[in-house]
């Protein structure tokens, strides 16, 4: 299974997904005529695809996680905002993505 996301700027994308979030990029990915990135989530892959302008609507992922408190501990320190909700957290990606996260237990 895979999700893909419409992203308007890759070195932002890179930095939000790998840099903040900490997702590992999929080496795998074949060489499309289009830029993008796949990133490896579990069973699934998260996939950005270039884009040339910004959409109007964002489109919602959830994501299982473990060790949710050090999670929130390193998008406190990077300043990026969220929303609780008892077992999980919604962001927002640079592109008006909606990434809800569910704790399933500690590391």
């Amino acid at each position: 299974m895979h999700v893909t996301l419409p992203v308007t700027n890759l070195k932002q994308s890179f930095y939000f997904y790998e840099g903040i979030i900490g997702f590992s990029v999929c080496k795998d990915r074949p060489s499309f005529s289009y830029p993008g990135v796949w990133y490896n989530l579990g069973s699934g892959q998260l996939r950005l695809q270039l884009v040339p302008q910004h959409i109007d609507e964002g489109v919602y992922v959830a994501i299982s996680v473990r060790g949710m408190n050090e999670f929130m501990k390193k998008l406190d320190y990077y300043e990026i905002p969220y929303k609780r909700e008892r077992m999980s957290i919604s962001i927002v990606d640079p592109d008006g993505h909606v990434l809800t996260f569910h704790d399933v237990g500690e590391i």
